[in-house]
């Protein structure tokens, strides 16, 4: 039996990606600036 629970579900504040050059998974928090750039992988 279920029972209808009409509290609202929060967003997630994550968005995940992968980087099509190195192979790995990035994780980005919503919250933090959006221009901010990936540079783990360029030297």
């Amino acid at each position: 039996m279920t029972t209808n629970n009409k509290k609202a579900l929060r967003q997630n504040p994550f968005t995940a990606y992968r980087d099509p050059l190195t192979g790995q998974w990035v994780i980005i928090l919503h919250s933090a600036s959006t221009n901010q750039n990936y540079s783990q992988g360029s030297k």
